[in-house]
C-alpha cells in the first residue's frame, strides 16, 4: 500500500499533505509517498471490557512513578513546518459484516459523545468538527458553522512537532482559538523531529516535563477538556513516530507514559488511540494488527480512531467498494473495525481526519458525494459510540477537497442537507 499524506504539525494542520497554505501560518508538507505492506486477513475478537472511559483494568508493570509538579521547560522557536494526513492502499476485499449490535452497558445507555465531552453544541448525536486548512480564524469556524446550518463542536489543530523547545514554547496552536465555544481536537506527537527523545526515552521519564508544560498549556488556555490525538497515525511511514512489529511494546509504553503524565496535570484531558485506516501494523500479516498490537490499554485510552480519506485504498464510489473498502479492508482495520473494536472495550471511537481527495490523487474520488452521505449514514447507525468526527476542510493544492469554499460543490450540498 502506498501512503499518500504526510502531515508536518504547526498549529493544528493534519493535512492529507497541504500544499498553499495561506497567510504565512503554516510550511508546506513536501515529503516523498512511501510504499507499506500489505497484509492479509485473519481476524481476531476484541475482549470486551465494560466501561466507557479509561479503567484501571490493564496495569503495566516497571512504569516509573508519576506526580504532579510545577511547569518547566525551555522555550526556543524553530521555525515550524506543516500538519497531518495519510491514507493507505490496499487490493483485495474483506467480507463485510453488519455493525456488533452487542455493546457495553456504559456505551449503549447514554451514547460516548455525552459522557465525553458533554452534550454536542451541533445537536448531532456526536461531536461534528473541522480542520479549516489555511484559515486558522475563529471567524472560519463560525462560517462554517453557518454553511452547514449547525454550530461547530471540535477544532482540529497540531501541536508543534519540530522539538521540544517548540512544542512547549509556543503555544499558538492551543491560544489562537480564543473565544471558541467548542473544544480543541489536538494532535500531539510523541517523537519530534528534532530526533531528541526516544521511544525509550519517553517512557523512561527522562521528558516528563514536556508533557506536564503541555497540559499546563492547555488548562491556562481553557483546553484542559481537549481530546489529544497522541501520536496519530502512529502506523504510517510519515511519522517520527512510526511504528511496527519491531517497537510496537516501547510505542505502548511511551504512550501510557505520556497520557498518565498529562492526565495528572488536567484530569479532564481525553486521549485517543488513533492510526491511519486500511492499514495493518508492518511485520503482521493480521490486517487489525494496528489495532490489536499497538493498543496501550483500556486504563490510559478514551477513545480509538482512524483517519480515512476517499483516496488510494480507502475510496468508495457504490456500495461493494464501501464495504470492502471503507467499512472493512483487507489491508488493515476500516472504519466498522475501529468502532467495533471501540464498542468492545467501552470506548468512544474517532474519526478525527476524514474527507474528501482530488481526482488527481491516486484513486481520489474528487466531488463524491456517495461518500459523503455513507459517512453521514455510518455516524448515525453508530452514533452510541461514536464521539467525534472532524471534516478535513483542505483547499490547499495536495487536497482541493474543501467543501466550504466551493471546490466540491455537489458533496458540499449533500453534507449542508445531511449533517
Amino acid at each position: 500500500m502506498k501512503l499518500l499524506r504526510h502531515h508536518n504539525t504547526i498549529l493544528g494542520v493534519s493535512l492529507v499533505g497541504l500544499a498553499a497554505l495561506s497567510a504565512g501560518f503554516l510550511a508546506q508538507p513536501n515529503e516523498p509517498t512511501t510504499n507499506g505492506l500489505t497484509v492479509t486477513v485473519n481476524t481476531p475478537t476484541p475482549t470486551p471490557t465494560p466501561t466507557l472511559g479509561v479503567s484501571e483494568s490493564a496495569p503495566i508493570t516497571a512504569e516509573p512513578s508519576i506526580t504532579a509538579s510545577s511547569p518547566a521547560a525551555s522555550q526556543a522557536g524553530t521555525p515550524t513546518s506543516a500538519g497531518p494526513k495519510s491514507s493507505t492502499t490496499q487490493s483485495t476485499s474483506t467480507p463485510v459484516t453488519s455493525p456488533a449490535q452487542t455493546a457495553s452497558t456504559a456505551v449503549a445507555s447514554g451514547g460516548a459523545a455525552e459522557k465525553l465531552f458533554g452534550k454536542p453544541r451541533s445537536g448531532l448525536p456526536w461531536h461534528s468538527g473541522v480542520w479549516v486548512g489555511g484559515r486558522f480564524n475563529n471567524a472560519t469556524l463560525n462560517a462554517f458553522g453557518d454553511f452547514r446550518g449547525r454550530p461547530v463542536d471540535f477544532v482540529t489543530a497540531y501541536a508543534y512537532s519540530d522539538s521540544f523547545d517548540k512544542l512547549v514554547g509556543d503555544s499558538w496552536p492551543i491560544t489562537n482559538w480564543a473565544g471558541f465555544e467548542g473544544k480543541l481536537n489536538l494532535g500531539l506527537g510523541l517523537i519530534p523531529k528534532s530526533g531528541e527523545a526516544s521511544f525509550d526515552s519517553v517512557a523512561a521519564g527522562h521528558h516528563d516535563e514536556v508533557w506536564r508544560q503541555v497540559a499546563v498549556n492547555l488548562k491556562n488556555a481553557g483546553r484542559g477538556d481537549s481530546m489529544i490525538r497522541l501520536s496519530w497515525e502512529y502506523n504510517l511511514e510519515n511519522w517520527k513516530w512510526y511504528t511496527t512489529t519491531s517497537n510496537v511494546e516501547q510505542f505502548k509504553a511511551a504512550y501510557r507514559r505520556v497520557a498518565k503524565v498529562m492526565k495528572t496535570e488536567a484530569p479532564e484531558l481525553k486521549f485517543e488511540f488513533g492510526l491511519g485506516c486500511g492499514r495493518g501494523l508492518n511485520g503482521s500479516n493480521d490486517r487489525l494488527s494496528s489495532l490489536t498490537l499497538g493498543y496501550p490499554g483500556d486504563d490510559v485510552v478514551d477513545l480509538v480512531g482512524c483517519d480515512t480519506y476517499d483516496e488510494w485504498g480507502t475510496t468508495a464510489h457504490d456500495l461493494e467498494s464501501w464495504n470492502t473498502k471503507v467499512l472493512r479492508n483487507s489491508g488493515g482495520p476500516g472504519i466498522q473495525d475501529v468502532v467495533d473494536f471501540a464498542r468492545a472495550h467501552g470506548k468512544g471511537a474517532s474519526f478525527g481526519e476524514w474527507g474528501l481527495s482530488k481526482t488527481s490523487n491516486v484513486n481520489g474520488g474528487g466531488d463524491n458525494t456517495f461518500y459523503v452521505e455513507q459517512m453521514y449514514k455510518f455516524f448515525q447507525a453508530n452514533k452510541d459510540v461514536i464521539a467525534m468526527e472532524s471534516y478535513f476542510d483542505e483547499p490547499g493544492s495536495n487536497m482541493m477537497n474543501s467543501i466550504q469554499t466551493g471546490q466540491m460543490p455537489n458533496a458540499a450540498n449533500t453534507y449542508k442537507n445531511l449533517w
